[in-house]
């Protein structure tokens, strides 16, 4: 299933609220047919951030690839497991529920 920046804007609408920094992008580094999407967040305000440095909060880089895994790469939280999604919906209801399990924990 080819991503497009129309799914781009429903996770981030999805995420939006959930996080007090977040960034959504396309990408299509393999091409327009395995586009996917790059979430970077963090679970604290900019404003805190030692330097103003994303690394220096709690944040995590997210990726949800055109076949619907979803692969936390990289961050200074409790990582996400993989798996593979049915739907976009369900890939954002996956990510939704980590991140408010980590926030809580």
């Amino acid at each position: 299933m080819p991503l497009t920046l129309t799914d781009t804007e429903t996770v981030k609408n999805a995420l939006i609220n959930v996080v007090p920094h977040l960034n959504v992008d396309l990408s299509t580094l393999g091409g327009i047919n395995h586009a996917s999407i790059m979430i970077t967040f963090s679970l604290d305000d900019k404003a805190t951030w030692s330097n103003n440095i994303l690394q220096n909060s709690r944040y995590a880089h997210v990726m949800i690839d055109s076949d619907l895994k979803i692969e936390n790469f990289s961050g200074s939280i409790k990582p996400l497991r993989r798996a593979t999604c049915k739907d976009l919906s369900h890939a954002i209801s996956k990510i939704v529920a980590w991140i408010e399990k980590v926030k809580g924990g």
